[in-house]
């Protein structure tokens, strides 16, 4: 399977050989020289961590907000996600009922009791 790199390594070669359309060539070798940037670019390990504490923070932020609220509409009967979601009051307008759930299977899985079934949805309690 023939690269971008290489059409364009060919294509640089061909049209010097026929010594035409030097500004074709010019345009040809700028794009060789970024698409080689491109494939050599990586993201520091440095940047890799600091990216992910920054998501890390921000979820924390995510949680301390949500969490009360997911705790208030918790009860020790046993109730679906779409049960729980409805429950929830004040909760950000982007939070779903799928985010809550992931919420309770990561988050809060030390206080949150699953129940798996199988013909039914699971439910939830504390």
């Amino acid at each position: 399977m023939m690269t971008y790199a290489t059409a364009i390594e060919n294509a640089i070669r061909a049209l010097s050989a026929s010594n035409e359309n030097d500004e074709t060539i010019e345009r040809l070798q700028t794009l060789a020289v970024a698409i080689a940037k491109r494939n050599t670019h990586k993201t520091s390990d440095a940047v890799k961590a600091k990216q992910a504490e920054k998501r890390a923070t921000a979820r924390t932020e995510v949680v301390n907000v949500v969490a009360p609220i997911v705790r208030k509409a918790l009860t020790t009967e046993p109730a679906t996600i779409k049960e729980i979601f409805e429950r929830c009051k004040g909760l950000p307008e982007d939070f779903t009922a799928s985010k809550v759930q992931y919420l309770l299977l990561h988050e809060m899985k030390d206080e949150v009791i699953k129940t798996e079934s199988k013909t039914k949805p699971n439910t939830y309690h504390i």
